[in-house]
């Protein structure tokens, strides 16, 4: 019998999992930044559970891992539109995409959250595995600024 440890399957990382734990944790950040982000994913969670449409829709617009890897899938785009469209009465969806283990994969999150404070809170969430690359972020309210990371060729 196999142990947790024994298991000979990479595990994928499931992004929204990760910034559940994280923002979970999240009390004792010093920067406000990071805590205020922390709080809005709080809200997310308790609003999806709720079945509160808005919150459905960032979490559902956020990747859903595994996808096919075998055949070299390593960006995982989950729903660009719909995360940008999806608002609360407090903020909007803000569409970001973190790297893990080789693979991009997006998640749909409050639109206070800064690519930094996401980056902080996948980090510590992750032990460093998920990291938020800068201008990887964009919110409907955001000035566009293009970066080859938000561009996917089909």
């Amino acid at each position: 019998m196999q142990g947790p440890r024994d298991d000979p399957e990479p595990k994928m990382v499931n992004v929204f999992e990760v910034l559940k734990e994280a923002a979970t944790g999240a009390a004792f950040w010093n920067d406000s930044s990071v805590a205020a982000c922390a709080g809005d994913i709080r809200r997310v969670m308790d609003g999806a559970l709720a079945r509160e449409r808005w919150a459905l829709m960032i979490v559902d617009a956020t990747a859903k891992l595994p996808e096919p890897l075998l055949g070299g899938l390593t960006l995982h785009l989950g729903d660009y539109d719909q995360c940008l469209r999806a608002r609360s009465q407090a903020f909007a969806g803000r569409y970001c995409l973190a790297a893990a283990m080789g693979q991009r994969i997006a998640t749909c999150v409050p639109s206070t959250c800064t690519w930094r404070s996401l980056d902080a809170l996948l980090a510590n969430g992750s032990a460093g595995v998920v990291r938020v690359p800068a201008h990887t972020c964009q919110a409907a309210d955001d000035p566009f600024a293009f970066h080859p990371a938000l561009v996917a060729f089909g």
